[in-house]
């Protein structure tokens, strides 16, 4: 503490108060008097942090703690502070440092940075309340400074947890990095303990938060019967999907002391109106070929996976119900019997598998050094489902492949089946700024509306009506981390484009998605998956959001999508072409993917001579998929 601080401590003292009591008042007390020594002891503290580096010369770490190196705030210590920057600056070069004092502008700035040779990685630790840190003006210097170094910078309170790999200088998180967004204060009272109480009979009612002098806060049981459908509590909306065989006859019901059984209500079922509703809404489809394991989609929805079979039986379409060992096999002899102009398969990866597929195979991978395989997030492996479609087989479909995933929900399987996936007239598109060759493709959609560019486009609720619309493209970043947002790009960085909350919940017909893991509807890319993925649950996909409002197919990528440049003569280019212009042809879009993959695998590599080229050209052919019943 400084003796200026000293001499305010003495000059507040009470002759009656011992030392710690004065010291307690002041701390308490809201003049600049209290301001002032609170500070010079949180700045004292801090510059007490021990700082640590360790790793290899090419792979070095830095934890520099709550260091205020930028404006200690202590005069007596800045030559000191100025002897540990030198100190650390020796140390470097960093690949990645986390940034002091919880990105504090008296912790870091751009001097600081170049004194660590401006570490490709850079992290915050803290949590989402707290509005003081990141520090807004040190948020403003990074966001600026990221456009002329090229660094990823990584926030608890925004990315939760983050690793961090020093030797390919990677790390992962949620969401995406570079998120120079400051903190807000929240609203809402910290409750210090938690108290139930019971409701009485006959009450229903949500959380609700005590006022502040008490010390507790009331949870109140909410009464709902237990059936498919919606419930909305405190303006959130929660879908009940129930088990089929969870039927009431066999509930014993908890009776609570007091109550007896005859007063205490039980379960009720109720058969939401039309589930047994004709094959996409009665429309005429060419013959097709569904594929399914129906012992594994009943254990995903229940009854409704016979509900299921039974509405594409009575449209007319045969069914290849096998275990998942003999599907493949089943799958061929069927298409060569009934020749059907497409397969469409029946549930998720769990119920029907995709299959892992190494897009180098072992000559290429060979020949492209590793270094270059890395770069590839996905290690050119990925999911595909091609092989439901192979006749021959030779790892190219005759015939186009779409899947109905089931995301373990009954009624949201059973309206991809039933509904007509006709949308509102027109056209939506919204790309990344930095994706212009996309406005060609957009200019050849069907429609007259203009395409949106993010930046300056963000999520809104006009983002709800336009997007309603028959054609929907993106062109957007995307990320499996998070499935829930596809993302733009400003001067600082990426930036939120559109969300789940800002999609319509109707209207969409097709949607074609040039984003990262777009189509992914499981939560493991195939590089990492251990042969088992997770679905997705509907809320947390767009893609799953997207056939929810809906859409009859939603084609996009299960791994890494690349885009090329200005021109879009190669890479994705082609392909997002290819497929809007057979959509403009009234081909249906199972069957405009299928089409559009052919003639894109013609020309791979479109002109390009690199091997890399080639190996991501090979990946964009195998990974576009189709979702939704796509006919």
């Amino acid at each position: 503490m400084s003796g200026d601080a000293v001499d305010l401590l003495a000059d507040f003292a009470d002759a009656n108060e011992s030392p710690a009591e004065t010291y307690l008042r002041l701390m308490e007390s809201e003049s600049d008097a209290a301001d002032e020594v609170s500070h010079e002891v949180g700045w004292a503290k801090n510059c007490q942090s021990i700082i640590l580096t360790f790793g290899t010369e090419d792979a070095r770490i830095l934890l520099p703690g709550d260091m205020q190196f930028a404006e200690p705030g202590i005069a007596e210590i800045d030559g000191f502070v100025r002897e540990l920057r030198d100190s650390v600056k020796r140390a470097g070069p960093f690949v990645f440092a986390k940034l002091p004092h919880h990105t504090s502008h008296n912790g870091i700035n751009q001097d600081i940075l170049s004194e660590w040779q401006w570490p490709p990685l850079l992290g915050h630790s803290g949590g989402f309340n707290d509005p003081k840190h990141p520090h807004s003006g040190t948020l403003q210097l990074l966001k600026r400074l990221a456009r002329q170094h090229d660094f990823q910078y990584g926030r608890t309170d925004r990315n939760g947890l983050i690793t961090i790999y020093p030797a390919q200088q990677e790390m992962e998180g949620r969401g995406r990095f570079n998120d120079f967004t400051p903190n807000v204060a929240s609203d809402e009272a910290a409750a210090p303990a938690i108290a139930e109480r019971v409701p009485p009979s006959g009450s229903a009612g949500v959380a609700t938060t005590s006022s502040a002098s008490e010390q507790f806060i009331d949870i109140t049981f909410v009464r709902m019967p237990y059936a498919d459908g919606r419930v909305s509590i405190d303006g959130r909306e929660i879908e009940i999907s129930r088990p089929s065989h969870d039927l009431p006859i066999r509930q014993e019901a908890v009776v609570p002391p007091g109550r007896s059984r005859g007063d205490w209500p039980r379960p009720e079922v109720a058969r939401s109106p039309g589930r047994d509703n004709a094959l996409a809404a009665g429309r005429v489809l060419p013959p097709l070929l569904f594929v399914t394991d129906s012992t594994r989609l009943r254990q995903n929805i229940g009854e409704d996976a016979d509900r299921a079979i039974r509405i594409v039986e009575r449209g007319g379409h045969r069914l290849v119900n096998a275990s998942s060992a003999e599907l493949i096999t089943d799958t061929r002899l069927a298409m060569l019997e009934s020749k059907p102009k497409g397969v469409v398969i029946l549930g998720g990866y769990d119920v029907v598998p995709s299959q892992r597929i190494d897009v180098l195979g072992p000559d290429l991978r060979a020949r492209i050094p590793a270094n270059l395989v890395a770069r590839d997030k996905d290690g050119f492996i990925v999911w595909s489902d091609d092989v439901y479609g192979d006749i021959e087989p030779d790892g190219v479909p005759e015939l186009p492949v779409s899947r109905i995933p089931d995301a373990r929900m009954g009624s949201f399987f059973l309206s991809q089946l039933t509904q007509s996936g006709i949308g509102q007239a027109g056209r939506y598109g919204l790309r990344n700024r930095e994706r212009p060759f996309a406005d060609a493709v957009y200019a050849n959609i069907p429609g007259n509306e203009a395409v949106q560019i993010s930046c300056p486009q963000q999520p809104s609720a006009q983002q709800r009506q336009l997007a309603a619309r028959e054609c929907v493209y993106f062109m957007l970043h995307g990320d499996y981390r998070n499935s829930t947002v596809f993302w733009g790009e400003d001067d600082g960085g990426n930036l939120t484009a559109i969300d789940i909350a800002s999609l319509p919940a109707s209207g969409i017909g097709i949607a074609f998605a040039g984003c990262c893991w777009g189509a992914l509807t499981v939560s493991d890319p195939a590089l990492v998956s251990n042969g088992q993925p997770t679905p997705r649950m509907v809320e947390r996909s767009m893609a799953l959001s997207i056939l929810k409002a809906g859409a009859r197919a939603f084609v996009g990528t299960t791994g890494v999508h690349y885009s090329p440049g200005a021109q879009g003569g190669f890479f994705g280019g082609p392909l997002h072409a290819a497929f809007w212009d057979e959509i403009r042809k009234k081909v249906p879009p199972a069957q405009a993917l299928h089409n559009a993959r052919q003639t894109y695998l013609l020309d791979i590599p479109h002109g390009r001579t690199a091997l890399w080229d080639l190996a991501v050209e090979r990946k964009l052919y195998k990974q576009f998929t189709c979702l939704g019943l796509g006919w």
